[in-house]
């Protein structure tokens, strides 16, 4: 049965998915990520599958570290498992102005804020490898300042000054508040150095 004809008092079809191993679930809210409030399960289902949609190119979903994630399942058997992320609280559909919408619970929003923060620091190292100079960060702008709160502690707790360019170079971007958790994580690798 499709979203679009499942009836509101209807238990969404999770047959076949009694569990889902740690390693998808954390797949499914990266990629739910990048789908909040911009359509239902259906936007999400067409990006696990790797979907060459009108809609899915337009607003760049395809540049989703899990875009096609799922693209050897049919959209059935991908539908059955965002369904299991919604029943066990992962992902909720909010009202929204045409249809619900896919939004990411708070138990959900706990994982993927730890999961991106883990991709922004894979990131820093892959920047700091390539050797190219000035470091443009200006990117982060559009990242949740929760995200990037996991990622100064995880800088902060790798204890390695060799982010310190780094941090330095994205210092003037964020507001205040977190250029102050900047220069404190910039500090502490600073200390850890010496």
């Amino acid at each position: 049965m499709s979203p679009k004809s499942q009836r509101p008092d209807q238990k969404p079809d999770t047959r076949g998915v009694r569990r889902l191993p740690e390693h998808e679930i954390i797949a499914i809210l990266r990629a739910a990520d990048d789908t909040r409030g911009a359509g239902g399960k259906e936007m999400l289902i067409k990006v696990l599958k790797g979907a060459d949609d009108r809609q899915i190119l337009h607003r760049g979903l395809n540049e989703n570290p899990l875009y096609g994630y799922y693209e050897e399942l049919s959209e059935e058997e991908i539908e059955k498992r965002v369904n299991w992320m919604i029943q066990h609280g992962f992902l909720l559909l909010a009202p929204g102005s045409r249809a619900p919408v896919l939004d990411l619970t708070e138990k959900g929003w706990e994982i993927e804020k730890k999961t991106y923060a883990q991709e922004l620091r894979m990131e820093f190292d892959e920047i700091l490898e390539s050797g190219k100079q000035p470091y443009d960060l200006s990117y982060l702008e559009s990242v949740d300042p929760e995200v990037l709160e996991n990622l100064l502690e995880l800088l902060r707790k790798s204890g390695n000054p060799k982010y310190i360019p780094l941090l330095e170079a994205w210092l003037p971007y964020p507001p205040k508040r977190l250029r102050t958790r900047i220069s404190q994580v910039i500090a502490a690798l600073e200390a850890s150095s010496s």
